[in-house]
């Protein structure tokens, strides 16, 4: 028995109140029964607070089972001088000890796998806590207590939670609610302060745990400080498009003057064909650093619940599918995914346009695995993905065009953890799959119903 919000000193009390009851009424119920003759099956009451005091305090000699034997032993000398009633009685009080050094061993055991696991815990730089169905902190390691600038005993069994900042409030609140029996895990981002008053950026990976009624009877929840992360890839970000800008201009001359020499440089005059490939080298390299520019912010703002059918739209309004129908049929999924997830879209839609040649229908869907994980699957009509070929196009460069679409795709879904592979047959057209994790993605009621 551990009792949540009481001290140990007071559960120790409790233990041996709950102890001292039950023996005490075990001893007047079995005395009545052996003042009425009735000596068998009244005994075994005595294993109630037996087992108790064995679990609850593992002491290495049974002086708690043996007391209760010696009493146990008088008390039938006293009501019956037969020698094998005697005999009986004795058999019960070494069966007692028996079962006390049994249930003390084991216990012992139990609680040295506890310890190994709460320092295992401890150990882990990131932030835990296990919550109670009735929101009550039922462990934290210490992690979470040098955030919360507090111990433990402190936390344990309050209704402790950090200070949010802004959005953080109303998102975390909404992200509760969204956590079900059916989709039970989740992921969120939130400032929160220390007890210093330090903002943290926190990424929280949610597990709830529910009884069979639906009702919420715990969870585990694993924070992550990003703030640090988040600071490094903003000032990567600001180097990239201050070089990215100077490389630009130096192309672009480069680009001009190429172009120039190739147009005063008549046909079919020596050289004529390197200052063609000199041009459309420069050109693709031109294309190359415009198209990273579209993810110069890749991973430097946090991951958020995208609506993927309000994704597929946006991304479908800015290809050039004048002959090429576009479905979504994943009704009002979320998935949490970095910010140019509207990115993955485009240029799987793009590329169908551009690779699929006889592409007139492009197809979004998902089906949700037993694990609870899922699949959002891209696919077409066109000509497919040679066997050849079906994990080389994500490599970088591949493609007659940027060489980095699907490269930048994969990477885009890697940030939360979503691996994209293509399963379709040469033939009847190409089919990406995008596997999710349970606890990134959501149905979101209000929207379904």
């Amino acid at each position: 028995m551990d009792v949540m919000g009481i001290g140990q000193d007071s559960q120790r009390a409790l233990k041996l109140f709950v102890i001292a009851c039950l023996t005490l009424l075990s001893f007047v119920v079995v005395t009545a029964g052996i003042s009425v003759g009735f000596t068998i099956l009244l005994v075994y009451l005595f294993f109630i607070p037996i087992i108790l005091e064995a679990y609850w305090f593992h002491r290495r000699f049974p002086v708690f089972a043996v007391g209760i034997g010696i009493v146990y032993l008088l008390l039938m000398a006293g009501f019956d001088s037969n020698p094998l009633v005697f005999f009986t009685a004795g058999g019960s009080a070494v069966l007692f000890v028996i079962v006390s050094l049994l249930v003390s061993d084991l216990s012992s055991e139990v609680q040295r796998e506890e310890r190994r696991f709460s320092r295992l815990v401890g150990s882990v730089g990131d932030p835990l806590l296990w919550m109670t169905g009735a929101g009550t902190v039922a462990y934290v390691n210490d992690a979470y207590c040098s955030l919360a600038g507090t111990t433990p005993d402190a936390l344990t069994g309050t209704s402790y939670l950090p200070v949010f900042f802004g959005d953080s409030v109303a998102g975390m609140e909404e992200f509760i609610r969204s956590l079900s029996p059916v989709h039970p895990a989740g992921m969120i981002e939130s400032v929160i302060a220390d007890s210093g008053g330090d903002e943290h950026v926190i990424q929280w990976n949610v597990h709830a745990y529910f009884a069979r009624d639906g009702t919420l009877s715990g969870s585990i929840t694993i924070g992550r400080d990003i703030a640090p992360l988040r600071k490094a890839n903003k000032k990567l970000n600001v180097l990239s498009s201050l070089t990215r800008h100077d490389i630009l201009n130096q192309v672009q001359v480069l680009l001009s003057y190429s172009e120039l020499l190739e147009d005063e440089t008549p046909d079919g005059a020596p050289g004529h064909g390197y200052i063609d490939k000199i041009v459309e080298a420069t050109r693709r390299i031109y294309r190359q650093i415009l198209f990273t520019q579209d993810y110069q912010d890749l991973g430097v703002e946090a991951p958020l619940w995208q609506v993927v059918d309000v994704v597929c739209g946006e991304s479908a309004d800015a290809v050039d599918s004048s002959v090429i129908q576009i479905s979504c049929n994943v009704g009002m999924l979320e998935v949490f995914a970095d910010r140019m997830f509207v990115k993955v879209f485009y240029n799987l839609f793009d590329n169908a346009v551009r690779h699929g040649e006889t592409v007139t229908e492009i197809h979004v869907s998902f089906t949700e695995e037993p694990d609870g994980s899922g699949n959002l699957t891209v696919e077409d009509n066109g000509v497919g993905v040679p066997e050849s070929q079906k994990e080389r196009i994500f490599e970088r460069g591949f493609g007659s065009n940027t060489g980095l679409g699907l490269f930048l795709i994969r990477e885009v879904l890697s940030i939360t953890g979503c691996p994209i592979t293509e399963v379709g047959k040469e033939g009847e057209g190409a089919c990406f799959s995008i596997h999710i994790p349970a606890n990134a993605w959501r149905y979101v009621p209000s929207l379904s119903q």
